[in-house]
């Protein structure tokens, strides 16, 4: 009974494991699955998986698409002087190592390289001193198959630093001799230059050292079909691509994961074969991988999506992607309704980093730029992890007409903890393009040839997340709002621009400091409907007014729409709020807001394009970035741009408004609205006292009954002022409450 009790325990143990792991990918993803890694397999624990890749889990899991953004990422590396063995006895080293190349495998077989990187300087080097071999140097981020506490894990040269500050016994086990070899000490040391191989043994270890110490590193894993192809029985899952060579590695990386999960969880593949398209299990379960080819229509690949779940990789670079993904659209959806019905889970995934905003890039840019920003709907726990936001309605942002439904994660190489300046400006100076840099390390959709600004301009926008999320329950609308302190001494302008239609364009705000011209804050919506506008606007000015009090100008188009704005303000406003002296008016013009013409318009870019050059770094938002890059001139010398530029425009009319309101505006920005108010009736006083010096000024009384109604009604209208000054054509004085 003893060992039958014992087998049946072992049983319900793995029970429970399988069916925990289906019900949570995350579960499984950080419990059983090994990535690969250049002469290994890395385990995902909880530690090493990012916040930002959890997102990408959950979303799928819970709303079920998913558009994330990656910065270009290396493996990790080997000090070149560092010895591997050859098949034939003889040594090279890793500066050495060519593709091609036969070494050792961690049993002593002979395996071939099949990828070497180019050689990468100033990353954080470290010296493994052993007890029992020659040491090794690699750089911190480099992964080690060790044993702790007779406990297999893959840690870090860094982790494991950490481990023998604990005292810990930490080895390198060598399968063939039975051999150990345990770490001394690790020593930081000046950086080297490394390099990074990979092989393509089953194990993915490889030899190296005199002593042949077995080592790896990483590649990126598709735990999501992995994890449905095995919980989810003839579940069918689609991987598009650009070219045969990535299907072929994409499929190799979901083989991987598969043939190193603990042989209670595997499902034998139908196939062994590594050369097809697809890949098989016993249970019926199927991934197959398209890319598009000279010899078919694009619309053909569509045919074979009725799947629930679809994996787009580098969706940038594949062409007619907006005619695939159309196509598709029936047959997803009819795929989607029966996954729901099953209970199978269903989802899109798409990846990719930018690849400009025209061609075969633009789909991925209007996929990405229109989904639902992910920073607004996740909050870090008190652990470091991140859960759902309480606070958001994500189902009801998920209704916004202005976006796509899917939710956009970006991880740009600033958030890994393993990057660093010399990490990036080694990048910079391998990659050797500018364009090549803004999109593949810093993720920004650069546009034409002929874009105004310059790739380096655009190279360093650096986006910034908000601070804030102020939501306006009249319009169901958010504004994000960059600048954690809003100074109360600066002015501010509200560029507003308005949507030619409720179809297409979006109703944009943008907001900036006047002293620096900084980006505050930003709304990109679509509201349908003229009255919801202007009472966002209203809230937004509202909003502002209670921070800084009057020291606000409206910069709003005087077209057929701004001028439908600008009349809910004036007649209709709840707050009955006397906008007049805030919204900006040309010199001499009979009609108040900005006149857009051909000979404005090209002094608002103007403006714009010369505060932008002098500081590229004014510009906070992603989506505003993105629009920046779409800007171009015709070669008849027109400015236009072939994508959205409503925030562009909102933008300009915010740069415009301070050209011509700088000689007014800058002499005020050293001084508080009371300061103002005090010296503004100074001034009145003066001059009550020079027209007659016999009458006495009571300025204490002035400044007391000013500074009393200022907050709510101070204005540059003089109908303000007569509230203090009911002057008589009767009498000498000035009303009943005379201060003189």
């Amino acid at each position: 009974k003893g060992p039958l009790k014992q087998k049946s325990s072992v049983v319900d143990a793995r029970a429970y494991e399988y069916m925990k792991c289906r019900s949570n990918p995350l579960y499984f993803s950080q419990t059983y699955t090994y990535v690969e890694e250049t002469g290994g397999a890395l385990k995902l624990s909880p530690d090493l998986m990012h916040n930002k890749v959890r997102r990408v889990v959950r979303s799928l899991v819970n709303y079920h698409r998913c558009v994330f953004m990656a910065s270009r990422q290396l493996g990790k590396a080997l000090s070149l002087d560092t010895l591997i063995p050859l098949y034939n006895g003889k040594w090279t080293t890793m500066a050495d190592i060519i593709v091609g190349d036969i070494i050792l495998d961690d049993n002593n077989n002979q395996t071939n390289v099949i990828a070497v990187t180019e050689v990468m300087y100033n990353h954080n080097c470290y010296r493994i001193n052993f007890k029992n071999a020659d040491p090794i140097i690699a750089d911190q981020d480099h992964l080690w198959k060790i044993e702790v506490n007779n406990e297999d894990k893959i840690l870090t040269t860094k982790n494991i630093k950490l481990l023998l500050n604990q005292s810990l016994i930490v080895q390198i086990n060598k399968k063939v001799e039975n051999q150990s070899y345990i770490i001394k000490s690790i020593t930081k040391i000046k950086s080297v230059p490394v390099r990074c191989i990979q092989v393509n043994s089953e194990s993915k270890l490889f030899l190296v050292g005199k002593q042949k110490i077995p080592t790896h590193n990483s590649t990126i894993a598709a735990i999501m079909l992995e994890w449905s192809l095995i919980f989810y029985p003839r579940i069918e899952c689609v991987i598009l691509n650009f070219q045969k060579d990535a299907a072929l590695k994409n499929l190799d990386r979901i083989k991987f994961i598969h043939n190193h999960l603990p042989d209670w969880m595997q499902i034998p593949p139908t196939s062994k074969s590594d050369i097809k398209t697809y890949f098989t299990l016993k249970n019926g379960s199927k991934v197959q991988s398209f890319y598009p080819t000279t010899t078919h229509d694009p619309s053909t690949m569509a045919r074979s999506l009725t799947i629930p779940i679809l994996y787009i990789d580098e969706a940038a670079f594949i062409p007619h992607m907006d005619k695939i993904y159309s196509a598709a659209q029936p047959t997803l959806s009819k795929a989607r309704e029966q996954a729901t019905k099953h209970g199978y889970p269903y989802f899109q995934l798409i990846t990719s980093t930018p690849n400009g905003i025209y061609g075969s890039g633009e789909w991925f840019y209007k996929r990405y730029s229109n989904g639902i920003e992910s920073d607004e709907l996740f909050i870090e726990l008190d652990t470091g992890f991140e859960n759902w936001n309480p606070n958001i309605d994500i189902d009801q942002k998920l209704l916004d007409l202005s976006k796509n439904s899917f939710i956009r994660v970006s991880y740009h190489w600033s958030e890994d903890p393993t990057k660093s300046e010399k990490w990036y400006n080694e990048q910079v100076r391998e990659l050797d393009d500018e364009r090549k840099v803004n999109q593949e390390l810093d993720l920004i959709f650069v546009g034409a040839s002929n874009c105004i600004f310059s790739d380096k301009i655009l190279g360093q926008f650096k986006k910034q997340q908000n601070y804030e999320i102020v939501n306006f329950s009249r319009s169901q609308t958010d504004m994000k709002v960059f600048k954690k302190f809003i100074d109360p001494m600066d002015y501010y302008i509200i560029g507003v621009d308005s949507a030619s239609s409720t179809k297409g364009a979006f109703d944009s705000i943008e907001i900036f400091t006047f002293k620096n011209f900084e980006q505050v804050a930003e709304i990109n919506v679509k509201l349908g409907s003229l009255t919801k506008y202007g009472q966002l606007v209203d809230d937004v000015f509202q909003w502002l007014y209670k921070i800084v009090n009057n020291r606000i100008i409206l910069a709003i188009e005087n077209n057929s729409i701004g001028k439908s704005v600008v009349e809910h303000l004036m007649y209709h406003s709840e707050n009955n709020f006397n906008y007049l002296p805030f919204i900006y008016k040309e010199l001499n013009a009979k009609e108040i807001g900005i006149n857009t013409n051909v000979k404005t318009k090209e002094l608002m870019i103007a403006n714009l394009y010369d505060e932008i050059k002098n500081n590229p770094t004014i510009i906070k938002s992603e989506i505003l970035i993105a629009q920046l890059s779409t800007i171009e001139r015709s070669n008849s010398g027109t400015i236009a741009s072939k994508s959205y530029s409503d925030l562009f425009m909102a933008s300009c009319f915010c740069a415009y408004a301070r050209k011509r309101k700088n000689l007014e505006i800058m002499p005020l920005l050293d001084y508080s609205s009371e300061d103002l108010a005090i010296n503004f009736l100074q001034e009145i006083s003066d001059a009550a006292k020079f027209s007659d010096p016999k009458i006495k000024v009571r300025e204490d009384k002035l400044k007391e009954e000013y500074l009393h109604i200022m907050p709510e009604q101070q204005s540059e209208n003089f109908s303000q002022i007569e509230m203090l000054f009911p002057f008589s054509d009767n009498d000498e004085t000035f009303g009943q409450n005379s201060f003189f």
